[in-house]
């Protein structure tokens, strides 16, 4: 019974929390917005970037159920920790979990939940980054990292021209790029002649690295077949690694 007490009361702080912000702004946080929920009063630090407490969770205003900010004995905002369950948008950046990344002009934030996706922002949509991760303690045993299962089957289903693995480094950490150059898809059973003849010329690479607590998958796309790595690479490596 005081367990379940203990999960309600929790329950209704993080509630009250997310609930009444609005356009309101309490003195020392900026409102951001984390995917399925209403703007959230987060403490950030100098650089722009969500405060965080050591477990990664990002630091809130508690506020009353009008948006106003609840302080403490000390005349100052309370504040608690929410984990940061789904990605959030702050600013110019994208945090999640494990990581944030900031997106550079050229670049859109586009719907996303666990995973966070951008895409360039001109009229073709030409590239397109999915960047996913998943704890260490949930990779143990594991022989795929995040999203690998996606570009395994699509380099069995690609006319594939060119397939080269480097090492590169990737925000600040060792990892491993493969690019795809493909032509078209492969006619099986499941694809007709007619289908893959409307396969687009693109580029697929994928990356896999690890940070402190987790490891990483990001796929990178473009409808362009000439686009270079750097191109993918002035996202991801504004990558930062929690």
């Amino acid at each position: 019974m005081k367990k379940a007490l203990i999960i309600l009361t929790v329950f209704t702080l993080v509630l009250t929390i997310f609930t009444g912000c609005g356009e309101k702004r309490i003195k020392g946080t900026d409102n951001v917005t984390m995917a399925g929920e209403s703007e959230i009063p987060a403490l950030t630090q100098e650089d722009g970037a969500l405060a965080r407490d050591e477990s990664g969770n990002m630091i809130v205003a508690v506020t009353g159920e009008n948006g106003e900010a609840i302080t403490n004995s000390e005349g100052n905002v309370a504040t608690t920790a929410v984990p940061i369950s789904a990605a959030t948008l702050n600013g110019d950046m994208v945090e999640s979990r494990f990581f944030s990344v900031t997106i550079p002009k050229g670049w859109q934030y586009l719907t996303s939940y666990n995973e966070v996706i951008v895409g360039s922002d001109d009229k073709n949509e030409t590239n397109k980054i999915v960047i996913s991760s998943r704890s260490l303690e949930d990779q143990e045993g594991k022989a795929d990292y995040p999203g690998q299962n996606i570009f395994t089957i699509e380099k069995g289903a690609c006319v594939i021209e060119k397939d080269e693995t480097e090492k590169v480094k990737i925000a600040g950490v060792e990892a491993t790029r493969e690019r795809l150059d493909v032509s078209g898809a492969k006619i099986t059973d499941n694809v007709s002649k007619e289908d893959a003849a409307q396969f687009e010329l693109r580029v697929i690479s994928y990356y896999t690295f690890k940070g402190p607590n987790a490891v990483y998958g990001v796929r990178c796309e473009s409808k362009d077949p000439k686009t270079a790595d750097k191109v993918f690479e002035e996202v991801i490596n504004t990558m930062v690694l929690y």
